[in-house]
């Protein structure tokens, strides 16, 4: 016997439940509430969510049971094969749902199944749901790229195990871990498999059961579920309720409704007004129509109003329910307007359209993403309700009727009337004419002094035309020549800066040349003192007659002069050396200024053969230099060629060689 006055089960009333809906997931719901109040899980995925229903059932399971878990939702919310492309209506839809009712535990990640898998640990997930694309490899995938995320003891569901059309494959799969693992399947509502994880895990509730080796056990579970299933189902069709999918559409001028182009929430109708929202996100060009559609047949309602709000609330338009279709542009249902409760509409097919022409001053609104509000209400009596409807409107009609034959007799009176009046003025209108006829002809008169006039204006007109044609061209004329003396006078100035430069180089040269002059006065100066330090030198030779050892010293301390001689000879000819270059660079700068000169003024001339002098006199130095410097290197030698001379082997000195 199955202790099911411990299961939840018995008194669990899901909030967002689709009476036989997307998937048939609905028959499964009473479960999903004793598998977590079972369980308890700490953490909780589902892979594929779609609009919720399954994903949101788990999520109440755990709010009303109390423990704690945190839930996570992982979907695309893009479609694929076998669901069809979805809008960002339906993720607009289930986010809107969650953050109002289970933000505290539950996130939705808007991701690949296999990138979310990366931010889960391993052995992390107790309890897990796939419920993805349907194909035997993707199945396979999921469960095997999963697998290690799961904790000892963990559960995982699978739906759709009883569906073998198409390319489905759940259910050959299913068979494999069937051979793998304890397992147990529900047959009802396209099928949904159980898998036990081996590991430890608390045996109690409806774990308790699903498992064991006992053959009578799973025939009685599945038929305790469906009943609780038949029970919701028969509760939700007592009290009158319907689930309506609303479906929000938009277009541009030249493009077509589209399904990747809709918003939709779906709603309770009942006895009570209900507000139905959707969410239009914001969207790039204008929008020139919307459509609402209503997917549920054999449905009626009231619409008491519809508007439409931005998104800080702010009203855009709004209209009454008998205002909104009183127009012709819907389809798929009937309507009846004019009653005291709004406009009655019955959706007589699968879906009801209504087509909303945007207004050009909201485009620019809707663009940024806006609400649409319809307060509805659902009809206890339709048929009673439509009865009365179309007894008003056979009352409104007559009544229309007679007030347009009351109008019509008095019309008749009234134009008997004007026909008489139409006589008295034909004979008054004969008398108009022949005065018309009259003042005509004296208007022929005016009109040919008129034209003679006309004439004479359009002869001035042109002549003053030709003279403002004249004054541009002169205007043109002298706005050319102001612009050619500008032209003149920036030409003029830039000659004056080049004089200044050329004579600001000419003085930097002149400058350097004087440089030059006292370089060379310093060069002789120290000739004159390495010719005194010479003369030093011949009288230490002449000591060395005294002692060879003192010969020795002496020639120690004359190479050490010779070294410093020629040491400072060097520094002398590569100051000559820069000398030359500066000159050469002051040669090159001149011409550069010469050539510069000579385009501007015959002063550069004078300038030129200045120039040249010192260039003469630099040379001259130069060669001066020269001179110096052999004359000092022959003298610098000259000891040393007497000390040779002097220390050859059997030579005696003489006087000359002293």
């Amino acid at each position: 016997m199955i202790p099911v006055l411990d299961f939840p089960s018995l008194t669990f009333r899901p909030h967002r439940y689709q009476y036989r809906g997307v998937g048939d997931w609905s028959g499964h719901i009473p479960f999903a509430c004793d598998l977590i109040a079972a369980l308890e899980p700490a953490v909780f995925v589902e892979l594929g969510t779609y609009l919720g229903e399954s994903y949101f059932a788990f999520c109440q399971a755990i709010q009303e049971h109390g423990s704690p878990c945190s839930a996570f939702a992982v979907d695309t919310w893009r479609g694929d094969q076998h669901t069809g492309d979805y809008s960002e209506g339906v993720f607009a839809d289930v986010e809107r749902y969650n953050k109002s009712r289970y933000d505290a535990f539950s996130s939705l990640l808007r991701m690949p199944f296999d990138e979310a898998a990366h931010r889960f640990p391993d052995e992390s997930i107790e309890l897990l749901h796939i419920d993805g694309y349907h194909t035997y490899d993707v199945v396979r995938h999921d469960f095997e790229t999963w697998l290690p995320k799961l904790k000892p003891g963990g559960i995982v569901v699978l739906h759709d195990t009883a569906i073998r059309h198409a390319d489905f494959g759940v259910w050959r799969y299913w068979a494999e871990l069937r051979e793998r693992y304890q397992t147990f399947e529900f047959t009802n509502a396209c099928g949904l498999g159980v898998v036990s994880i081996p590991g430890p895990r608390p045996e109690r509730g409806i774990l308790e059961l699903l498992f064991q080796k006992n053959d009578s056990l799973p025939p009685r579970i599945r038929a305790y579920y469906e009943i609780c299933t038949a029970r919701l189902e028969h509760e939700k069709e007592k009290s009158n309720e319907r689930d309506v999918l609303t479906k929000l559409y938009w277009r541009g001028a030249e493009e077509e409704f589209s399904e990747l182009k809709n918003a939709q929430n779906t709603f309770t109708l009942c006895a009570d007004r209900t507000t139905v929202r959707l969410n239009l996100p914001p969207v790039s060009g204008a929008i020139d129509e919307l459509r609402l559609d209503i997917v549920q047949e054999a449905t009626v309602l009231r619409v008491f109003k519809v508007a439409l709000l931005d998104g800080s609330g702010s009203l855009i338009w709004s209209s009454s329910g008998d205002e909104f279709f009183e127009h012709d542009r819907y389809w798929g249902m009937q309507t009846i307007t004019g009653g005291p409760l709004g406009a009655l509409v019955v959706v007589n097919k699968q879906e009801g359209s209504v087509l909303i022409r945007v207004d050009q001053s909201w485009r620019t609104k809707l663009e940024n993403g806006a609400v649409m509000e319809m307060e509805v209400q659902g009809v206890e009596a339709p048929v009673r309700e439509l009865s009365e409807a179309l007894a008003r409107t056979e009352r409104m009609a007559y009544d229309e009727a007679r007030l347009w034959k009351e109008a019509f007799e008095r019309t008749e009176l009234l134009v008997n009337d004007r026909t008489a009046e139409a006589r008295q003025l034909s004979g008054a209108l004969e008398a108009t004419e022949q005065l018309a006829l009259e003042r005509l002809e004296k208007l022929e008169v005016y009109d040919r002094a008129l034209t003679r006039a006309q004439k004479l204006v359009e002869q001035a007109e042109q002549t003053a035309q030709e003279l403002a044609a004249a004054l541009a061209r002169v205007e043109q004329l002298a706005l050319e020549r102001m612009e050619q003396l500008e032209v003149y006078d920036k030409a003029l100035t830039h000659a004056q800066k080049l004089v200044a430069q050329r004579d600001q180089s000419v003085q930097e040269l002149a400058a350097a040349l004087g440089r030059a002059e006292q370089l060379a006065l310093q060069s002789q100066e120290q000739l004159r003192e390495r010719d005194e330090a010479l003369l030093q030198a011949r009288k230490l030779v002449e000591q060395k007659e005294q002692s060879i050892q003192q010969l020795s010293e002496s020639l120690d301390r004359a190479e050490q002069l010779i070294v410093k001689y020629e040491a400072e000879a060097h520094r002398l000819e590569a100051a000559l050396t820069r000398a030359c270059q500066q000159e050469r660079q002051l040669r090159d700068e001149l011409n550069q200024t010469i050539e510069a000169r000579e385009r501007n003024s015959r002063e550069i001339a004078g300038l030129s053969s200045l120039l040249k002098e010192r260039e003469a006199a630099l040379w001259q130095l130069q060669s001066q230099l020269e001179a110096t410097v052999a004359s000092l290197s022959w003298r610098l030698t000259s000891p040393l060629r007497a000390i040779g001379r002097f220390i050859q082997p059997g030579r005696v000195p003489t006087t000359r060689d002293e």
